[in-house]
């Protein structure tokens, strides 16, 4: 009987009327956060910096960085109000009323269109970036239509599978990423040159504060947790992910201040891929290998496919649970296929280089937008009172419960 009564209050400390199943660990939350962040921007983010901050890129990077730990706590706070509940459901729930949920949804059209239209349009940035690498750095000789149809149809089938297995799978992925790339990263600063690095506060105060906007594209990634912590165990979720950024933030740090250090800024300007270059120019006889290009560009290649597949997932799950499907797990792969044509399309669209790069740093710009949305849904729900449909009932009832006793 004890064990019976046990696992019945249990049961009733989940929360009711979810569309959903914590399939997620805390630390498969965090692999996904990471995974998605360090994706193709990490190639070209201590060139764009340091354009602006010159010596002090690595300040810029780490400003940014404690910017988007503080954005994840709050987007997990949020989700934690939430509990069980994507960012689709809850924005109607914080700006509807009990009485009229119509207005909700209409009012939460707006958000829920910004969202997802940056999560269709970035895919399409990343993986033309993809292509570009590939290209300019493996295969030179082979068109980059057929790079892109093979990176993209690789990301469908990311699509086809359920969240629990996007959480398995990342959590694979980052201790192949991350762990290898943050040992390549200490291996490259062995030819650091302190006389490019010093003095670090050559510019104003406002140019390192735009320096720290400029780094918005490379830390967006967190922003896919709006619908991927509904499906995310409740326990340690705001300390693991807020560590997990504070990982990517040191990781890009790290990076930012080894390229400026070797290269120096104004040399940076002139190099397409400054990451790359650096893998290319340390000499590793000394670890085992002459080159570890090729190493850090299959890495590389691991973490574009799950930064592409992680914010496709994101708009798909989205777009399904957004309109009128009764089947949503059918519905999102149907609509994964229908934008693959678009995101093609619009990974082909830049003409040049020069202005897929003018894409990331109008995208960068964008992020800003969608970095305000959770801050924004959290600062309403707060002074709205607002919680997971039932949840405030139960509270109430709780607190009159121990006034009466």
């Amino acid at each position: 009987m004890m064990a019976k009564s046990g696992q019945k209050s249990q049961i009733n400390q989940e929360p009711k009327e979810t569309s959903t199943q914590f399939v997620i660990t805390s630390r498969q939350s965090a692999a996904i956060i990471i995974c998605t962040i360090i994706g193709a921007s990490i190639l070209t983010l201590p060139r764009t910096v340091s354009a602006i901050t010159h010596q002090g890129a690595w300040v810029s990077t780490l400003i940014g960085g404690i910017i988007a730990i503080l954005l994840i706590g709050i987007v997990t706070k949020l989700n934690m109000r939430f509990q069980g509940q994507t960012v689709v459901e809850y924005t109607a729930i914080i700006l509807g009323t009990d009485r009229a949920p119509v207005i909700g949804k209409l009012l939460s059209a707006p958000i829920l269109f910004i969202l997802i239209i940056f999560w269709i349009v970035e895919p399409a940035v990343i993986t033309r970036i993809f292509g570009e690498v590939i290209v300019s750095a493996i295969l030179p000789n082979t068109p980059i239509e057929a790079i892109l149809i093979t990176m993209l149809f690789a990301v469908y089938f990311l699509i086809i599978v359920e969240v629990e297995v996007i959480g398995r799978f990342n959590e694979l992925a980052f201790f192949v990423i991350f762990i290898t790339g943050f040992v390549i990263t200490f291996m490259t600063m062995k030819n650091i040159q302190w006389t490019n690095v010093v003095p670090f506060f050559t510019v104003g105060p406002v140019s390192f504060l735009k320096g720290s906007f400029t780094t918005a594209f490379a830390y967006q990634g967190f922003v896919v947790m709006m619908m991927f912590l509904a499906y995310s165990q409740k326990e340690k979720n705001v300390a693991t992910n807020m560590a997990a950024m504070g990982l990517v933030t040191l990781n890009y740090v790290l990076i930012v201040f080894t390229c400026v250090a070797v290269f120096g800024f104004e040399e940076l300007q002139h190099l397409t891929w400054p990451v790359l270059e650096v893998v290319k120019s340390t000499d590793f006889a000394s670890f085992l290998l002459e080159r570890l290009d090729g190493l850090f560009l299959a890495l590389w290649v691991a973490a574009a496919y799950t930064s592409i597949g992680n914010v496709y997932y994101a708009a798909c799950l989205a777009i399904a649970q957004w309109l009128p499907f009764k089947k949503k797990n059918s519905a999102r792969k149907w609509i994964g296929l229908i934008l693959l044509p678009l995101i093609y399309a619009m990974a082909l669209e830049p003409d040049s280089v020069q202005q897929l790069f003018r894409w990331s740093e109008y995208l960068g710009y964008y992020c800003v937008i969608t970095f305000a949305i959770p801050v924004i849904l959290y600062v309403i729900a707060l002074i709205r009172r607002k919680r997971r449909k039932g949840e405030n009932h139960g509270k109430m009832a709780s607190q009159e419960n121990q006034s009466k006793t």
